[in-house]
Parts: structure tokens; sequence; C-alpha cells
């Protein structure tokens, strides 16, 4: 079993990749902070029950002693539902795809307990309605951030870079 210590797990979009622009961003973050990165590569599993299959595997397969799980869109839903079932210490979600009509979303409003969740989102989202993202953290407590940005929040980079060091320094607090 490989061991990774502080972990920071990334999972991108449907349409994303595991090297995109947000992950290298965030992932230097991570790294400049001590954490290591991984970033999953879900390149042709359109099925969502399927990546969370493939990250609860790679989670097996690794021995941590913190945990964070990063999603995006589709990775946001994945993230989500695999959080439930690790001691995940913390999830940052942007532009996450919950409460979606989409049959292929089983668990609408999943919340996994004790883990520390804050969500990115775009006000111009047209992918992910803002509305289900404001719902879903009023429900649970969760802390949200609204931007004015669409769903790739690419032009918000910058900002959410400073959003993710002030997390992580949440994470390595608690």
């Amino acid at each position: 079993m490989k061991s990774l210590n502080k972990t920071v797990i990334f999972s991108h979009g449907k349409e994303g990749t595991p090297d995109g622009k947000k992950i290298k961003v965030l992932s230097g973050v991570a790294k400049s902070m001590g954490w290591e990165c991984v970033s999953l590569d879900y390149r042709g599993v359109y099925d969502p029950e399927e990546r969370v299959k493939k990250l609860e595997s790679f989670i097996n397969s690794v021995d941590y002693e913190r945990l964070v799980l990063v999603g995006s869109s589709m990775g946001g839903y994945v993230s989500l539902a695999v959080a439930k079932n690790f001691n995940t210490n913390g999830l940052f979600l942007l532009a996450p795809a919950i409460g979606m009509k989409n049959l292929e979303y089983k668990n609408k409003y999943i919340y996994p307990e004790n883990t520390y969740v804050e969500i990115v989102h775009g006000l111009k989202d047209s992918v992910v309605p803002v509305d289900n993202i404001i719902f879903y953290s009023k429900k649970f407590g969760v802390t949200l951030h609204l931007l004015n940005d669409g769903h790739r929040l690419l032009s918000s980079i910058n900002y959410i870079s400073k959003l993710f060091k002030i997390f992580l320094e949440k994470i390595d607090e608690r």
C-alpha cells in the first residue's frame, strides 16, 4: 500500500482532463503547503457511478493520514459520493453537479458527515443551476463562494487559488 500522508485527490469534470488549468493551479497551491497531489484520469468514463468506483478503488490502494477531495462539475458529485464512505478531512467543490435532474445522478443531495465542505460556484453557470447549489449550501450549512463567472470558473482561477489556500489552512488546523 502506497503511503501519501497529506493527500489531495483531484477529480475533473465530464469533459475535463487530469492536467487541466484548474487542477494545475490548485495542485501548485497544495504542493507549496506540503500536500501530495493526485489527479485521476476519468477521460472516456461518462457514468458518474463508474467514476465513483474508480476513486474509491484508488483511495483503498493508498495509506493516507489526511485526505482532501477536490472535484469540478461531475468530479464534484463524484467527490461527494465517495467522501461519505471514507475518513475525508475536506471537500473543495467547484461548480459541483449536484441536484441535477439527470437520471445518471442517483443521489441528488448527499452530504458526508464529519467532513468540512466548501463550494465555489459561478453565478453565470449554465450547466449546474446556481439555485441547486444555494439550496444545498443552506440545507447542509456549507460555506459557499459565489463568483461572477460561468461553469468552468476559469476567469476566477487566481481568486479560487487564494480560497483553496485558506481552505487547506483550515484543514491543517483541524
